[in-house]
């Protein structure tokens, strides 16, 4: 095997010259002494099933983390695998969701602007500019660019590779995650500009990396220089190389070769060591598809672990896929590795499983199983699941009729994007749409291609909601996928500060004070560090009927809170009235947190920190409540029947809702009376009318508190508060 590798690598080095690299990478197909594996008795599944399995593990991790989190290296990775996903799906959702991050993360890695502070040593602030942790992103904003050119998206990639290049050193790339995290972020920004020095860096960074971390005997990469053999050897003294660290390498080698010009003049030697790492790796792959994390030694850290075998499993398809590995020899490697991917590491929720936390190496003892999960980990699915796509057979273009996104324009005014041209009757049939699993009254207008305008009649109530689609066809006759349903925000205008509310807390930031969330403004906040019970309190001066609290929390969109309401008529007790709550984590703007109203004159937020750590952020609040009808005589139970303030009384009340409601007369009986149900609001919600007292009132469904106005035969009104929970 030695001697065939060899002769390989002497052919390669032999060819110059453009007119000769087509022949050398088919050289490296056919001639190549790749190890046969046996073959395998897997069905692959059809490009269709792979498309399943797309949106199936793309949709769970974004609904599921809809935050849009910074541009560090491991919510960097997950786009990378995004975008991978959006082209070959085509969902313009995915495509959102990329580009909202990159807009969130203003197309930029670590921020610092003072470029003599710039570090490339291990940093997670924003001087490590130079890091390639905080460079990855650059990839994603390539991509994006060359999807719809616009400068900005580039121009902080531009500006700090370019500097980073004008720099004497080479020895950023100290890590082999570094590989993937920069390598083709040079290829990507020399496609774009042209610019022959990226090229040139590039091999040289790279030759300095291969310096301390390549084992040329095995053909795989430590992680580092502290992990070289022997100086780090596993318990039973073998090397040990990291599987996710490989991965990192060898999915780089394919994207960036699919970048390199064919004129490149050291292409040929990111080949040879490409098909190395691919010789290497398919013969230490386990029988269930998957590579341990010590790679040669699998009895030092045992069981699967997804993250690796991910990016094992794109990089050997994209070789495939490209002519530079052959399907003969490494076929049966990446039908074992699906197999792996899509049956033990995907969960049937669409959790992808085993992943291997953040770390360095394999360490002995660690557990993961199904619910160890990573962004991460998602991307180096999404990538492999995406080139896996390329390989099946099937027809590809057949499409999955699906929800793309979901925007609410106003109360009145949705827009719904789908991943494909639509049949335009079936679009324009309101009957196919529902919101909170209710049909809507309103209109819906098609655009001719993937958008629906529905206008509603009647407007929705601020939060989050559920559109659910139905019996839509694509213009080709494919019929939308059962469950088409997504979850949309109605944030709440931010209207004027309340006057007459004191705001206090149990402590704050300096500088950010509580009552910076009654001031009117999204930029300034109320901050507090601790993981529980950490309180901000406001005081409406005197006993009202709260239904609401509005909540801006400051980086909404980019994690979720958790919280908890609580109201008290006399500040010393306080009831929850809203428990364990979660942010949304898609907007900054004000978030309606709803409840059947309750009269309080004190609303209290505990806070119990982010899904980011134990800092907790708000920055405006808005209680929503209405003045209590103290004038009137209001009977709140039956206990009070006997008082003789008002001729009638309702049983029970409270009451349950769907329960049995009853109007009786103290002092009457036989009487006729109209009587209507108000809710808070002002609507009537039910009436009956010339009844005979006692009355069977309408069953109420709705918990809340109402007004039950009572009229008699001489025109006497009397109102009682009635309370449905």
């Amino acid at each position: 095997m030695n001697m065939i590798r060899n002769f390989l690598v002497c052919v390669l080095c032999m060819i110059a010259g453009g007119d000769f690299v087509t022949h050398a990478e088919n050289s490296v197909k056919q001639d190549a002494g790749h190890p046969v594996v046996g073959t395998s008795e897997n069905i692959l599944p059809q490009k269709v099933d792979v498309l399943k399995v797309i949106y199936k593990v793309n949709d769970y991790w974004q609904i599921n983390n809809p935050a849009h989190g910074n541009a560090f290296w491991h919510r960097a990775a997950y786009h990378t695998g995004n975008i991978a996903a959006y082209e070959v799906t085509k969902d313009l959702g995915y495509l959102d969701f990329s580009y909202a991050w990159a807009e969130r993360n203003n197309w930029k890695g670590a921020t610092s602007d003072r470029k003599s502070e710039w570090k490339y040593s291990y940093g997670e602030s924003m001087d490590y500019v130079l890091f390639g942790d905080w460079q990855v992103c650059f990839q994603v904003y390539a991509d994006l660019y060359q999807i719809e050119p616009s400068a900005h998206k580039i121009a902080r990639a531009r500006e700090v590779m370019e500097y980073q290049m004008s720099l004497p050193a080479s020895d950023f790339w100290w890590w082999a995650d570094g590989l993937y995290m920069v390598m083709p972020v040079m290829t990507r920004l020399h496609k774009i500009t042209g610019n022959a020095l990226y090229l040139e860096k590039l091999h040289e960074y790279w030759q300095w990396a291969n310096g301390i971390m390549y084992d040329e005997e095995e053909g795989l990469y430590y992680r580092d220089a502290r992990y070289v053999y022997p100086q780090w050897k596993t318990s039973n003294d073998k090397k040990d190389f990291w599987a996710r660290g490989n991965g990192w390498v060898f999915a780089a080698f394919a994207r960036v070769l699919a970048d390199l010009p064919e004129t490149d003049p050291y292409r040929d030697n990111y080949i040879q060591y490409y098909t190395r790492m691919a010789e290497a790796l398919a013969t230490t792959q386990q029988e269930g598809g998957y590579w341990t994390r010590s790679i040669i030694d699998p009895e030092y850290v045992p069981g699967e672990e997804t993250s690796g075998t991910a990016f094992f499993t794109y990089g050997f398809l994209w070789g495939i896929n490209n002519g530079y590995l052959s399907d003969e020899d490494y076929g049966s490697v990446v039908e074992k590795a699906w197999d792996y991917l899509s049956n033990t590491a995907l969960q049937e929720s669409g959790r992808v499983g085993y992943v291997q936390p953040i770390g360095a190496a394999a360490i002995p003892g660690q557990k993961i199983d199904a619910n160890s999960t990573a962004d991460f980990g998602v991307g180096a699915f999404l990538l492999a699941a995406s080139e896996m796509y390329k390989y099946v057979d099937g027809d590809d273009t057949q499409t999955i009729l699906r929800l793309s996104s979901v925007q609410a324009e106003s109360p009145n005014s949705i827009v719904v994007v789908f991943n494909d041209t639509l049949n335009s009757m079936s679009a324009e049939n309101i009957n196919n749409y529902q919101i909170n699993g209710e049909p809507i009254v309103g209109e819906a207008d098609f655009d001719g291609l993937r958008t629906v305008l529905i206008t509603l009649s009647n407007p929705l109530d601020y939060g989050l909601h559920t559109i659910s689609v139905s019996g839509l066809v694509s213009k080709g006759g494919v019929e939308i996928q059962q469950d088409s349903d997504k979850q949309f925000m109605l944030a709440v205008p931010l209207d004027a500060p309340q006057e007459g509310i004191t705001v206090t807390a149990i402590g704050n930031q300096t500088g950010n004070t509580p009552q910076n969330t009654m001031d009117g403004s999204l930029n300034t906040r109320w901050s507090q560090q601790g993981a529980t019970g950490q309180w901000i309190k406001y005081d409406l001066g005197a006993k009202k009927l709260v239904s609401a609290v509005d909540i801006a929390f400051y980086n909404g969109d980019k994690r979720t809170a958790y919280f908890s309401i609580e109201v008290s008529v006399d500040n010393r007790i306080f009831k929850p009235v809203l428990q364990n709550i979660i942010s949304s984590g898609i907007t900054n703007e004000l978030e309606r947190y709803a409840f059947s109203a309750e009269e309080a004159r004190y609303v209290r937020i505990v806070c119990n920190g982010t899904s980011e750590g134990d800092w907790n952020s708000i920055t405006e609040v808005r209680i929503r409540y209405e003045d209590l009808f103290n004038s009137i005589p209001i009977i709140e139970d039956e206990s009070e029947k006997s008082s003789n303030h008002s001729s009638f009384y309702i049983f029970p009340n409270p009451c349950e809702a769907f329960g049995d409601i009853y109007l009786a007369g103290l002092k009457i009986s036989g009487g006729l009376v109209d009587v209507e149900i108000i809710d808070l609001r002002g609507v009537v919600v039910a009436s009956k009318l010339n009844q005979t007292v006692p009355v069977h009132l309408t069953t109420i469904t709705q918990a809340g508190v109402y007004l039950v106005k009572i009229t008699d035969e001489k025109h006497r009104q009397e109102l009682l508060k009635l309370t449905v929970r």
